[in-house]
């Protein structure tokens, strides 16, 4: 009998905890409250109703309450009035539901209220074990549970067999739960009760703690609960619940003995003091905090593996790079150890004619042996389905042979898990990866499901990659016919531009930019002279000093050029580089006089590359070009004063690693 109360005692705990957490759920809308919510909820609650009374009768075996808890033993009916409310829920027979749900659990009271008369329960003739004499209506209720529950049962195995592929995959733990928990108290409450044996019937409580269990895994198939939330939430309410009644159990009994109230005030009492204890002290945020840490902490580093990649898909331009950071992330957070990602290639065909799948990108392997993903079945179910497909999905929907077949090719990338990556309804994609993570554990279906979040990211990104590459193309036809045209004007600019785009480029990688800023820099080299269009021939050629007009008039060419990429607005930022690319580190440039950190970074390296490069070369008011160790001496004496101190450096240090880039652009000098 021991045994039986604390089975009776648990299963109520549990199915309050999953009753209470539903309330606490933020639904979107009302009507699905009422669907499978409310379903849920009223068969936790009715289960924890039934369990805690059969938990009281146990308890009361020897007292004359325990008469009373015996017959009201057949508010158990709301739990079949419940099941079948779900059931229809389930297979979105909204209508149905609430019609039929109503008259079931009209039923349900009836046969509550019809236990206490002599139609129901005559008399109760032991507590432990379960003996009742009953009236005329008991075999009816029998009947009734019978008929209802395989009426249920049948709902249920339907709608799992019409669920498709995740959704069977994540429903068959809801699933199971529930069908046990019906077959139970099937045979327990009905078949074995209309046979004249009622032993068994305490033991059935102890199933809906396996339906529980499995609800809390698979409840959130249906995409209405949370069910990391509602695991969270229900240790939360489980540990309030037990601290709660811990503590006034304790302090009744302390009130009671060293004070000598009377039970009903040191009852009144300690539970005024837990309530204090509980809403005025920080000892329920603090138990709330503790417990969302450990439980939602694969939530969260999920949350920074969205968030790093959302902003890689706008920083990272270049699809090669970005397909390598992905997969570098997914392996970082969700532990794969094998990773490969094919994209379309409407350029390469098939011996049918189809565009392929080609290899882009891959990781974990030595080497990979097919760079085409032919598999023609799983293309097809990807197209039509657009989820992801698992090995599992194929063992339901294959023949054995074609199963096998199946397997054994795709394991040539090691694949198990295969992600569509789908932009406006079309598959452009496809991620693949083993079952297995680096910690020898498999993905479940939350890893998927952040893998379809991320395969929805990468589509934006390869459909940016495509429009970034068509206008990176123009971008650069357009820049380069600017270039051609001011190097045109000037013949001591043909290939300036060129070499200041190299050194420029050459600092930028050394500080470790990214490839956005780097490709900023790049088009703002080929263009900084281009305000000199706007300046008088003579100025540009003259040999010697110019006059203070004649300098004046050429300090405005940062000015002219970025006013003339104001027209273009892709290249807004390139003419704030442009702009400032002549002021000094000291603030002693033009045109705002800026200094140090309120030059842009980009201004500022353009500001060494653009010297660097006047320096190596001949210019009309100057006697010669200097050779490679003046310039050095000059731009290190120049530290702090015309250059960002760091710049110089860095350019040092590249100087060092490549010196042969020098001995080109002399070359080309004297090719010129």
């Amino acid at each position: 009998m021991i045994l039986f109360k604390i089975i009776n005692l648990f299963a109520a705990f549990f199915n309050f905890a999953l009753a209470l957490t539903i309330t606490q759920c933020k639904l979107p809308s009302f009507k699905e409250l009422r669907n499978i919510n409310l379903g849920v909820f009223l068969l936790a609650f009715s289960s924890a109703l039934w369990a805690l009374n059969m938990a009281i009768l146990l308890f009361c075996v020897n007292s004359p309450a325990g008469e009373f808890f015996a017959r009201f033993n057949w508010v158990g009916g709301l739990i079949v009035a419940s099941y079948t409310y779900l059931s229809l829920s389930m297979t979105k027979q909204y209508k149905k539901a609430e019609i039929i749900g109503l008259l079931q659990f009209i039923l349900a009271v009836f046969f509550t209220i019809i236990a206490f008369t002599k139609y129901g329960i005559v008399k109760v003739i032991s507590c432990y074990p379960l003996q009742r004499e009953f009236g005329v209506l008991q075999p009816l209720f029998r009947f009734w549970i019978m008929v209802s529950i395989i009426y249920s049962v049948w709902l249920t195995i339907k709608h799992y067999y019409n669920t498709k592929g995740i959704e069977r995959l994540q429903f068959q733990y809801f699933t199971f739960g529930l069908l046990v928990y019906a077959v139970i108290g099937l045979v327990f409450n009905s078949i074995l009760p209309l046979l004249g044996n009622e032993n068994f019937i305490p033991l059935t409580t102890f199933f809906s703690i396996i339906w529980v269990l499995s609800s809390f895994y698979s409840i959130h198939s249906y995409k209405i609960l949370d069910i990391e939330v509602v695991f969270c939430d229900a240790i939360k309410f489980s540990i309030f619940i037990f601290i709660g009644i811990s503590l006034n159990y304790i302090l009744v009994n302390a009130l009671t003995e060293l004070v000598s109230l009377a039970p009903i005030w040191s009852s009144t009492l300690s539970v005024i003091i837990v309530g204090a204890i509980y809403f005025v002290t920080p000892l329920r945020e603090r138990i709330n905090n503790t417990i969302r840490n450990i439980v939602l902490r694969k939530r969260t580093s999920y949350q920074k593996l969205l968030e790093n990649t959302a902003s890689a898909v706008v920083e990272i331009l270049d699809l090669d790079n970005l397909l390598q950071y992905l997969l570098k992330q997914i392996s970082d957070s969700l532990g794969a150890t094998k990773i490969c990602i094919f994209l379309l290639d409407e350029e390469t065909k098939d011996e049918e004619g189809e565009p392929v799948y080609a290899l882009a990108a891959s990781y974990g392997f030595d080497e990979v042996k097919e760079v085409y993903f032919k598999q023609k079945k799983i293309i097809n179910w990807l197209k039509k389905h657009k989820e992801p497909f698992l090995v599992d999905i194929a063992y339901h929907t294959m023949n054995k042979q074609e199963y096998m077949q199946l397997v054994n090719d795709i394991a040539l990338f090691g694949a198990i898990i295969i992600i569509p990556i789908i932009y406006k309804g079309e598959l452009i994609g496809i991620i693949t990866l083993d079952q297995k993570k680096v910690d020898g554990t498999i993905f479940d279906i939350e890893d998927i499901e952040i893998l379809k979040t991320l395969s929805e990211q990468l589509a934006v990104a390869i459909q940016n990659s495509k429009i970034y590459k068509e206008l990176n193309t123009a971008y650069l036809q357009i820049t380069r016919a600017l270039s051609l045209t001011l190097e045109s004007k000037d013949e001591y600019l043909i290939g300036h531009s060129d070499n200041v785009t190299k050194y420029a480029v050459l600092i930028a990688k050394k500080l470790g930019l990214s490839e956005r800023d780097i490709y900023i820099l790049a088009q703002a080299s080929v263009l900084h002279d281009l305000g000199k269009i706007g300046i008088h021939d003579y100025i540009l050629s003259k040999p010697g000093k110019l006059t203070k007009e004649e300098w004046e008039e050429m300090k405005q060419h940062p000015i002219k050029g970025a006013k003339i990429l104001e027209a273009l607005p892709f290249l807004n930022e390139v003419a704030k580089v442009i702009l400032y690319h002549h002021e000094h580190y000291d603030g002693s440039g033009y045109p705002e006089g800026l200094k140090g950190e309120q030059i842009p970074l980009l201004s500022r390296i353009l500001t060494l590359a653009d010297s660097v490069d006047a320096m190596l070369s001949e210019r009309p008011y100057k006697e010669r070009r200097m050779t490679v160790e003046e310039m050095l001496k000059e731009i290190i004496s120049q530290k702090g004063k015309h250059f960002d101190p760091l710049i110089v450096d860095k350019f040092v240090e590249i100087i060092e690693e490549y010196p042969e880039i020098f001995k080109i652009t002399q070359n080309n000098k004297k090719n010129t």
